[in-house]
């Protein structure tokens, strides 16, 4: 009987789907699968115990169909039964039994130790992104008390800003005969690095002053104490302009916020 009509055992099935045939060897098995059904039926479960081993760092629990296929596949390596003279005699170019389990425990320990370095690289991705984001919460909490304090104190006055657009918002709050204030706004786009948002304190006379510059963080937010050259109630109006970095205090864009400085 011809080779390419002698079935493969289940050991070289098993080697051959984890790719741990010798050259010759896979070759002349690659050669009796393309003409032979029941090769490749019985090639099957070890395929899927091989695409298994590849999505190892996604745990799946296994059918209960694949689950026995690959005991009975594991039992057959365990205790090979003894070659008929049906099957494929290979034994004069094999290494040894010993020489093919090293190479397909070889082959598994690089699938495993690659899913397991994907998800330990995913989960000290997921630790640091957690860190960042308790970091940003503390520091806004911390903001927020603050905030809450100084806006609880007696004799603080408010001041909202508005604009033509209808989403940034924002509040000054000051002592009307102290020069320290706190600005706080809201839905403002977070700017790059060419851009700022300026801060203007407007006098009687049209004089006005660029007291402070900041930015939003991601959510449109932003927190700003700062010191005017007098004290607050000496100034008329108050303004927020959108500038480009290199802008002076004294040119300044159009008032994308402003109010009259009247505290209440």
């Amino acid at each position: 009987m011809a080779a390419s009509q002698r079935h493969v055992d289940e050991e070289q099935l098993a080697a051959y789907a984890l790719n741990a045939l010798e050259t010759p060897e896979r070759l002349e098995v690659a050669d009796h699968l393309a003409t032979c059904t029941a090769c490749n039926e019985a090639l099957t479960p070890y395929l899927e115990v091989t695409a298994s081993l590849v999505n190892a760092h996604q745990p799946a629990e296994p059918s209960a169909g694949l689950r026995g296929r690959i005991m009975t596949a594991v039992a057959a390596l365990e205790s090979p039964a003894v070659p008929s003279t049906s099957v494929i005699n290979l034994a004069e170019r094999r290494t040894g039994r010993s020489a093919w389990v090293l190479r397909v425990a070889a082959t598994v320990l690089v699938l495993l130790t690659a899913g397991l370095s994907t998800t330990l690289a995913l989960q000290s991705q997921r630790v640091a992104d957690l860190e960042t984001e308790s970091t940003q919460l503390q520091a806004q909490l911390d903001d927020l008390q603050n905030v809450l304090y100084f806006t609880s104190s007696p004799g603080v006055s408010t001041v909202a800003l508005e604009g033509d657009l209808p989403r940034p918002r924002a509040m000054l709050m000051a002592y009307p005969d102290n020069d320290l204030a706190l600005l706080i706004a809201v839905n403002l786009d977070q700017l790059g690095d060419g851009e700022i948002y300026r801060l203007w304190l407007v006098d009687g006379v049209g004089s006005r002053y660029g007291v402070t510059t900041f930015n939003s963080d991601e959510r449109g937010y932003a927190s700003v104490w700062f010191r005017a050259p007098e004290v607050v109630s000496h100034y008329s109006w108050v303004r927020i302009t959108r500038d480009p970095v290199a802008a002076t205090e004294q040119v300044g864009g159009a008032a994308l916020l402003s109010a009259p400085m009247e505290l209440r």
